[in-house]
């Protein structure tokens, strides 16, 4: 069965600068996104970066207060798809489970309180 994806991460990064003729606080700079791939079995792998956001004093701008979910989860699902980051999730879990894992013998497992 495939993978499942969770965008877990949406952050704006903000800053104070001028828009137009107008000084403006809270203006998105980048957006962070992050991703979780969860297999069946358990196995999970996360990816994330800040994705730089258009130069908001040249292109459309908009009040950080009108900001909703689907603006930022536009440009989080652009960013996912452009970048293959399911397909670089889903590369990670194979490599992980391919990794050997350290395990202890039964003889070295701490003892219950019991």
């Amino acid at each position: 069965m495939a993978n499942t994806y969770k965008t877990i991460r949406l952050q704006p990064s903000v800053k104070s600068m001028n828009v137009g003729e107008e000084r403006k606080d809270n203006v998105v700079d980048s957006l962070g996104v992050g991703v979780t791939a969860t297999a069946d079995d358990g196995c999970e792998e996360y990816l994330e970066e800040m994705v730089k956001l258009p130069d908001p004093a040249t292109d459309s701008y908009i009040e950080f207060a009108d900001i909703d979910e689907a603006w930022a989860t536009e440009i989080a699902n652009r960013h996912i798809e452009e970048n293959n980051w399911h397909e670089e999730l889903d590369k990670s879990i194979e490599a992980k489970r391919a990794q050997p894992m350290l395990r202890s013998f039964l003889w070295q497992q701490p003892e219950s309180g019991e």
